[in-house]
């Protein structure tokens, strides 16, 4: 019968058994309404399906009694037969109920640790690895060793200013006014401490 409508619906029949065995397995499995367009893109990557393929095969499947189609204006649904499926307990609902509460708190607390995972590796590729470390000390080392001649060479001089230069001087020149501004010196104003 699958070859039958795979011919008149115009999709080969080997292309329109597949199909029709991997769309049906998928509506059975997820047992959910899903439109063409929802099947079309959850497969079309996985199975290389077109979108007019899926609608043809969903059509054939409908018509041969495989899966359920309800119209809702424009819009299509299908969905497995529910016979196919066996009725559902109270007390199997509630058991469900508390499992899908369980996984939905186990998947928060994955999704935690996962944030804070992420927060430690961005943490982690910003800061200095061993190399770099290692490459940034050597370069400080020789700065400190550049200054540390630099140091020896300035105490070895001979012309150092003794405390009691530095004093004497500032006694000296202690009552002496700052030099005047730059600008006072080339526009030929008189200094202020200048007589006239």
């Amino acid at each position: 019968m699958v070859i039958c409508y795979g011919i008149w619906y115009g999709i080969s029949t080997s292309s329109a058994i597949v199909s029709a065995s991997i769309i049906l397995s998928y509506l059975n499995e997820n047992n959910r309404p899903y439109s063409t367009q929802d099947v079309f893109g959850n497969l079309q990557k996985q199975h290389g399906f077109g979108k007019t393929a899926v609608v043809k095969v969903m059509e054939m499947l409908a018509s041969q009694g495989k899966i359920t189609e309800k119209v809702y204006g424009k819009q299509k649904i299908y969905f497995p037969d529910q016979s196919q499926f066996t009725d559902v307990s109270d007390s199997e609902l509630k058991n469900l109920d508390n499992q899908i509460s369980e996984l939905n708190s186990k998947s928060q607390s994955v999704q935690q640790n996962c944030r804070q995972l992420e927060t430690e590796l961005k943490e982690l590729n910003s800061s200095m690895t061993t190399e770099e470390l290692i490459s940034e000390t050597e370069q400080l080392k020789k700065e400190c060793k550049s200054y540390q001649e630099r140091l020896q060479k300035i105490k070895l001089a001979s012309n150092h200013v003794t405390p009691e230069e530095k004093e004497k001087v500032s006694l000296d020149f202690g009552d002496v006014p700052p030099l005047p501004p730059l600008g006072c010196l080339i526009s030929s104003v008189p200094l202020p401490w200048s007589s006239g």
